[in-house]
């Protein structure tokens, strides 16, 4: 019989918040939210032992972090070829000056999906 291993299964979601919602100090529907998110890792039927492990929530700032918009499809990406790329984003690559995912880059640059 083999030996199980514990595998963390990141899942990333992002969601538009008007921002006084998420700094207002209250239980808002933005913390119900969260709450739902992670009680719905709960209900998932799976023959293996699932468990709610954390949440984090993240606001993205394209000022101070490594992250924006896809300039050709809109998703929101981090440059990989940049420092501290955030790793929950899509892949992304600057080309010719453009802010792009892996799956618009040009199929030979060697981030391109």
């Amino acid at each position: 019989m083999s030996k199980n291993k514990t595998v963390l299964i990141s899942v990333n979601v992002l969601v538009e918040v008007p921002e006084d919602v998420i700094n207002d100090g209250e239980f808002n529907d933005f913390d119900k939210l969260e709450n739902a998110l992670s009680e719905a890792v709960e209900a998932v039927e799976t023959p293996f032992q699932l468990s709610w492990e954390s949440t984090k929530s993240l606001v993205l700032d394209t000022s101070t972090m490594n992250c924006g918009k896809c300039e050709s499809c809109g998703s929101w990406v981090s440059d990989r070829e940049t420092a501290d790329p955030i790793q929950q984003l899509n892949i992304a690559a600057t080309f010719n000056g453009k802010l792009l995912c892996d799956e618009c880059l040009p199929h030979d640059h060697k981030l391109a999906f």
